[in-house]
């Protein structure tokens, strides 16, 4: 995986931040974007110019994704991979009593984030040397993606949304050279799984068998696998990372 380059959204924190620190202990270089990158310019502070980007972006704008993905590309000649991170969970309440504003930031986040991503992702992975070669793309679902949870329709929604734009991404750029893979995450232990009062924390985690939540660092591991050449027949799939917390 030395030299490849990976894009990687929602990177400021948790999951992300701990997917950048795991791709380039991999030898990739990585080019992040958040809508607030302190915390990993502190974290990353180190590494230098010819190993990490960083561009602050909002990935509900169609013109703030595509000069995220240019500048990717004109900093490091190539984009290899982008990892769809970029997501955030709506407040756990009634659908009856949901406000159209959750909803409608749900999608435009979750999914339209997602949509934007990987249409810019690939136009620059097919502008790389390579053509798009060898190029993966990786959405994050999430276990609630296996069923529906009360008290969160339109997170569920949405995240039932970013399997489907996988399986598309798989099937529409295969001819490119381009995979397409998803991830279902399950309870981890994050900054927004802290913010969970301490009676669902506990609950939550009641619902895993192996009886704790998921490190960042264990969902960064899948993120660079599918990144990565080791999977490079894995195309469509949706690879559950969550301690089996399924519906029972």
């Amino acid at each position: 995986m030395a030299g490849r380059v990976a894009l990687i959204t929602g990177a400021g924190r948790g999951i992300g931040l701990a997917a950048a620190k795991l791709f380039l202990a991999n030898d990739f270089r990585v080019f992040l974007s958040d809508v607030n990158l302190q915390r990993a310019r502190n974290e990353l502070k180190g590494e230098g110019k010819e190993r990490v980007g960083f561009l602050e972006a909002d990935v509900t704008k169609e013109d703030e994704v595509g000069a995220m993905t240019q500048a990717a590309l004109k900093r490091f000649g190539q984009v290899d991979a982008a990892v769809c991170n970029a997501g955030v969970l709506s407040p756990i309440v009634p659908w009856l009593e949901t406000p159209q504003d959750d909803v409608d930031k749900m999608l435009s986040v979750n999914v339209k984030g997602s949509w934007l991503t990987a249409k810019h992702a690939v136009n620059a992975m097919r502008q790389s040397p390579h053509g798009g070669k060898g190029g993966a793309l990786v959405f994050i679902a999430s276990v609630a993606s296996l069923y529906g949870q009360p008290g969160m329709s339109a997170y569920c929604a949405s995240k039932w949304a970013i399997r489907g734009l996988s399986l598309t991404a798989a099937a529409e750029f295969a001819p490119f050279g381009i995979r397409s893979n998803c991830i279902q995450p399950g309870a981890t232990a994050t900054d927004m799984f802290a913010q969970f009062p301490q009676d669902l924390q506990s609950a939550v985690t009641a619902s895993v068998p192996l009886g704790r939540a998921a490190t960042p660092e264990e969902i960064a591991q899948v993120m660079l696998f599918l990144a990565g050449d080791k999977s490079s027949f894995m195309n469509g799939s949706t690879v559950a990372v969550h301690g089996g917390q399924t519906p029972t």
